[in-house]
């Protein structure tokens, strides 16, 4: 196992490492942690942070417990390749595996659980890219920690997404996700400022994580195809466009 104290920055990698961990303790004393929204856009306290070339990773344990500490993340020009690895989180801002600024990121038979608020397991930002996941499972305890929080191209296959307390799928801005085969499960909070729960939500917001548009697509298939689909939560998918009043999102929702 290797772990990230003092003033360490990195941790070298070989064939051998089996366990990464991140603890608070991993920044120098009197340092602030990452400030507004660099954990979430570029990655800045990731595990394994991947910006040029290919990074591959298998049969490896991957934790971390500070804010802002993902798992796993491609941002930029690079492409990271994961498979049988388990990925566990235990703070706030720290997604399992997350794609932004254009990465590009392939897991297969992975399992990513989270703990803290905005946390989603399979978590994309600013930039998009394109996330492709066959099989695993991904699970989320917190508030705003959706199983697959999406701004970016996305296709998720053969997996199981859970969200403990948050709704399930939440999808923003101008990009694709696609769902096959897959059990989804959410358990959104009834909050005052919410008309109803849900379980799926596709919408546009001011925030500036994503493109701009109204060409959103989600794609996932009808229970009675015969493809292994379960939706829980009663009202199910939400549409609407946040921009100072709620307005119907000229997007996409299909049902194959």
């Amino acid at each position: 196992m290797l772990e990230l104290t003092g003033e360490e920055r990195t941790i070298p990698l070989s064939e051998d490492t089996e366990v990464v961990e991140i603890s608070m303790g991993g920044r120098p004393e009197g340092e602030e942690p990452p400030e507004g929204q660099e954990p979430s856009f570029y990655g800045v306290g990731a595990a394994i942070l991947a910006e040029e070339g290919t990074v591959s990773i298998s049969e490896s344990t991957i934790s971390t417990d500070a804010d802002g500490g993902a798992g796993i993340f491609a941002y930029g020009n690079s492409t990271v390749y994961v498979a049988d690895t388990e990925i566990y989180t235990e703070k706030d801002t720290s997604g399992g595996i997350h794609a932004a600024g254009r990465g590009t990121l392939y897991a297969w038979d992975v399992s990513a659980a989270t703990k803290g608020e905005s946390s989603a397991a399979i978590r994309s930002d600013r930039g998009g890219g394109t996330m492709i996941v066959e099989g695993g499972d991904y699970t989320t305890e917190g508030t705003g920690s959706p199983a697959v929080y999406c701004t970016a191209d996305i296709a998720v296959k053969d997996a199981e997404l859970t969200a403990g307390n948050s709704e399930a799928v939440c999808m923003e801005g101008l990009n694709t996700l696609h769902l096959f085969d897959c059990e989804l499960s959410g358990n959104m909070q009834d909050l005052d400022q919410n008309d109803c729960t849900w379980t799926i939500i596709v919408y546009q917001s001011m925030s500036g994580r994503c493109d701009l548009g109204f060409h959103q697509q989600f794609v996932f298939p009808r229970a009675d195809s015969g493809r292994k689909w379960k939706l829980s939560q009663h009202c199910g998918i939400r549409r609407h466009h946040l921009c100072g009043r709620r307005q119907l999102l000229y997007g996409n929702v299909r049902f194959l």
